[in-house]
């Protein structure tokens, strides 16, 4: 399975698909670590690092837009996880660029308890809710930039995670209800 980012290497197996007519990339997600770690958090502060736009002259036909993001996490402190979330954003006419956007934001989390947290762990949480977080803010910001380059306001999709899904147990692991103490076993053709 393929990886699609602007930033390679960095965000959780990928899929393109195609909503709204923007083609975005689908990502698989481990919900499981995710709550691992959501549980012991509290949002602290979202902020806009850093934005860099521009725009060709606006021409006839609609936008093509793409849109890539990757969010890595790490512990700011034994009580703070930093994640930064960076995107980007190309539209384009016919085979001409129109619009172009990269931004990040950094969004901070107040964490409680004193248990490690696992690597795999964090880099899910970073990617699931720094998505979750950051998304509502690149659309506000992607539709203003896009309507001051003079274009119509760009909306971006809803984000849909897909879970993974969960590995079956090995067969021999797998119990059957046992017979209660004292009852005979079932002989052969019984059930």
């Amino acid at each position: 399975m393929g990886t699609l980012s602007a930033f390679p290497g960095k965000c959780p197996p990928s899929r393109s698909h195609s909503r709204g007519g923007t083609r975005l990339p689908t990502h698989d997600v481990d919900v499981a670590a995710v709550a691992r770690v959501a549980r012991r958090v509290e949002l602290r502060d979202i902020r806009l690092l850093e934005i860099n736009a521009s725009g060709a002259p606006r021409s006839q036909g609609v936008l093509q837009p793409l849109v890539f993001h990757e969010c890595e996490g790490k512990l700011q402190t034994p009580a703070v996880i930093e994640v930064v979330c960076r995107y980007r954003f190309t539209a384009t006419q016919g085979k001409t660029e129109a619009v172009a956007a990269t931004f990040t934001y950094m969004i901070l989390y107040d964490l409680t308890g004193a248990e490690p947290i696992p690597e795999h762990d964090l880099k899910e949480f970073a990617f699931a809710n720094g998505t979750y977080h950051s998304w509502p803010f690149a659309r506000q910001l992607l539709s203003d930039v896009t309507s001051r380059l003079g274009y119509l306001p760009y909306s971006l999709p809803v984000f849909k995670f897909i879970q993974q899904p969960r590995p079956e147990p090995p067969k021999d692991i797998i119990k059957t209800p046992s017979q209660p103490p004292g009852s005979p076993e079932p002989s052969r053709g019984e059930t």
